[in-house]
């Protein structure tokens, strides 16, 4: 190995390349300052001070040329990317390892890359101690108002590395057996750990928390040890109170057909799932299976140990077990989750035992919510359960559900309701304690209600009831002696219960110790911004020449609202920052916005419809309604009408308008008009409408949706050449259900003078 591009400095010799430098440290030292390092023979790397070193050809920043040797990374942090960039645009990988065995990497700091360590067909590798923060993660578009679909995270496909490419990982292993990651450290990306083909791995005393997308992630990964881990705060799509949806993010994932591990003693809670396993698309015939013959019997996520774990204050499930066989969940808690503790459907064999369920499904629907729901599960036991005030207790059902029957799964393994045991459990507060719907069976024994009383039971005729076997023996499957792990992460962060902590920013959740910026309100002619753990530092209009900007110091989170000094789209872009100023650095960017105020008068008419002008068939009709007298015009200076499953009379900016006119909370129609003053440049037009929508400009359509929908983000560029006036027409009709109707226009490449 060569020493090369030596650069001497006052404080010593650094590597602008890399150089070997003597130590009386038992490993050779070497300090890197380029891209492309290989590595042959163990030793310890340091990233020289002050740079950031980029992979720019997204082969790894360090290569691991050699088998059996250890590598420890220094204090300073391997960086690759400048501090308050855009997490969306880190790319790279800072350490690659391909085909080498028995390598340990030890210590150290790394950040701003898509992944921290890549490797794969390493057998026996060992990380530990490592530290990887502010790591690649999607730019989030859903906000605290809205929900965006497009958020959603996507875990059914990875033979082509698909969650990698699409999400990034602190860690990614695959292909690969006898792993051991400890002592880690991965928040602030979007992926923890990813275990893809890994067998007989031991993951223990890790800390994945604070990502927006999985904790700890396994795929085709079976016989692995995964404990002592804390993986909190994994999650997306929530904002309380207004939507609880978790968009597929969870805790620790397991996809595609992994069995036989051991989850034991972690702590996952305030995730989208606490744990989600799912048997996957191949195991239930949605994907073409490997080449020859593939039986689909008992195909899933089997024989998983689940016990000690804390599965709480979910956005959706404590645990997800889906379509998978003879799990064991035992002693965990499930404690607030939104729609229920554990959703079990089509899986078979489950015992649920000794586990605590409280107040859970507060936020469900359907029959999903409450402490344990299984639809078309068998064989599944239920028993000595302890369940306080959920929305119900147990809920076992089977409906028709034609599309997955006809699944080449459902048929080799079927779908009854059937054989499962609900015994000796306690019951708090449940109404129903038990709920049994549709053609099944169960036997029921000795459940108890907390004042002595049998449990009360609401079921169907068509579920049967049989007392449970004379007998009936549960035993609880003892923990493996050797189970790694020291750590305790369960109940670490009980002063953060209650799903009110989950506070989602445009890259992720907050730790509640970091300064953190969210978007509260970013349409309509004011804008405001919270700031989390403020303590002094800035936030600064940079560009916005009509705009103003006030702070709350009162209140906690700090309130900064953004004002216009005049009517029309206002563009601006604000920096929330602080730190920095150190030898004339500047302060670090911690959020950037670039927005526009919307300041315009809107002239709304709203009124009823029927069948004998249904805008789906007679647009012209439904228009014509519009301009009757059964029709009432108001106007309002921001054209965002939540009408959920309320009339128009409900919102505030229209009851004086229609108190008198008998509009009802289905079939009604709206026709706004407005102008707006605009800048020259690219504009973003965007509707979220729930049902029919389009947006003209003044002869042009720009948005069409013309159909009943649920809430959907429709969108369209407009670019101006000049500044103008522009009109625009808002046409919008609602069937029934849920209403909603908000305009927006969003500046993307807009000049911030005005034409002269």
């Amino acid at each position: 190995m060569r020493a090369c591009d030596v650069l001497r400095t006052g404080v010593g010799i650094w590597a602008v390349g890399y150089a070997l430098i003597a130590s009386a440290e038992p490993l050779p030292r070497m300090v890197i300052g380029r891209d492309d390092i290989e590595v042959t023979q163990s030793m310890r790397i340091e990233a020289a001070p002050g740079l950031n070193i980029e992979d720019r050809n997204g082969n790894g920043v360090i290569h691991v040329r050699a088998s059996d040797i250890t590598i420890e990374l220094g204090d300073v942090p391997l960086s690759g990317a400048l501090m308050g960039a855009a997490a969306d645009g880190f790319t790279g990988v800072a350490i690659r390892i391909d085909g080498q065995k028995n390598v340990t990497i030890r210590g150290g700091n790394i950040r701003g890359y898509k992944a921290a360590v890549w490797a794969s067909n390493a057998d026996g590798l060992t990380i530990e101690r490592l530290s990887v923060t502010d790591m690649w993660r999607q730019h989030l578009r859903s906000s605290v108002e809205f929900e965006d679909p497009r958020d959603w995270l996507r875990p059914h496909e990875n033979d082509q590395r698909e969650w990698f490419n699409k999400y990034g990982a602190a860690i990614l292993i695959e292909n690969s057996s006898g792993v051991t990651i400890r002592e880690c450290r991965g928040y602030f990306g979007q992926n923890g750990l990813i275990l893809s083909r890994v067998e007989n791995a031991r993951v223990y005393d890790n800390d994945f928390s604070f990502n927006s997308g999985w904790g700890i992630a396994l795929w085709r990964s079976s016989g692995n040890t995964i404990a002592h881990n804390a993986t909190d705060f994994c999650i997306r799509g929530y904002s309380h109170g207004v939507y609880n949806r978790g968009q597929d993010s969870a805790g620790i994932l397991l996809f595609e057909q992994c069995s036989r591990n051991i989850i034991a003693n972690n702590s996952a809670t305030h995730c989208g799932d606490g744990l989600f396993a799912f048997a996957g698309r191949e195991a239930l015939g949605e994907a073409k299976p490997p080449a020859g013959e593939f039986d689909y019997r008992r195909r899933g996520c089997n024989e998983n140990v689940i016990v000690g774990n804390d599965f709480s204050h979910a956005a959706a499930h404590g645990l997800e077990l889906t379509f998978s066989f003879d799990n064991v969940v035992v002693g965990n808690r499930f404690a607030g989750n939104s729609i229920c503790g554990i959703w079990a459907g089509y899986s078979q064999g489950t015992l649920i035992a000794d586990n605590e369920f409280e107040a859970n499904g507060d936020a469900g629907y359907g029959l999903e919510r409450g402490g344990v729901n299984i639809e078309h599960g068998a064989d599944n036991r239920i028993v000595r359960n302890r369940f306080s005030r959920n929305r119900a207790g147990v809920r076992l059902w089977w409906d028709e559900d034609a599309a997955l029957a006809k699944l080449p799964w459902a048929a080799a393994n079927g779908v009854e309701s059937a054989r499962n045991v609900v015994h000796a459990n306690t019951f708090d507060g449940e109404k129903p304690a038990i709920h049994l719907r549709g053609p099944g069976s169960v036997q029921l024994g000795e459940n108890k209600l907390s004042d002595g009383g049998s449990a009360a039971i609401e079921r169907e005729d068509a579920h049967a009831v049989e007392p449970v076997a004379a007998d009936l023996k549960i035993d609880s499957p003892p923990l493996p002696d050797n189970l790694p792990g020291a750590r305790r992460p369960v109940g670490m962060r009980s002063a953060l219960a209650g799903r009110e902590r989950i506070i989602l920013g445009p890259y992720g959740p907050w730790d509640h110790r970091s300064m953190f910026v969210r978007p509260r309100l970013t349409r309509g002619p004011r804008h405001v911004y919270e700031m989390f753990e403020f303590r002094g530092r800035s936030a600064n209009v940079v560009t916005g020449e009509y705009v103003t900007m006030s702070m709350n110091s009162d209140v906690d989170p700090h309130l900064f609202t953004i004002s216009g000094r005049q009517h029309g789209a206002l563009p601006y872009t604000c920096r929330f920052g602080g730190g920095g100023g150190e030898r004339g650095r500047p302060p670090i960017v911690v959020y950037e916005a670039k927005a526009a105020i919307v300041d315009m008068l809107w002239n709304v008419t709203v009124f009823p419809w029927d069948d004998t002008c249904d805008p789906r068939r007679d647009v012209e009709a439904w228009r014509a309604r519009g301009a009757s007298a059964a029709a009432r015009r108001v106007g309002v200076d921001d054209l965002t009408l939540r009408f959920g499953r309320g009339a128009p009379g409900d919102v505030p900016a229209l009851a004086a308008a229609v108190k008198d006119a008998n509009i009802g909370a289905d079939r009604f129609g709206v026709i706004a008009r407005g102008s707006l003053e605009m800048r020259r440049g690219t504009w973003e037009v965007v509707l979220r409408s729930d049902d029919g929508v389009r947006v003209r400009v003044g002869e042009k359509a720009l948005i069409e949706n013309w159909t009943p929908h649920g809430l959907t983000r429709d969108a369209a560029t407009l670019t101006l050449t000049d500044d103008a006036i522009v009109d625009f027409e808002v046409e919008y009709f609602e069937v029934d259900g849920n209403a909603d109707l908000v305009f927006d226009v969003v500046p993307i490449e807009v000049s911030l003078t005005a034409t002269q």
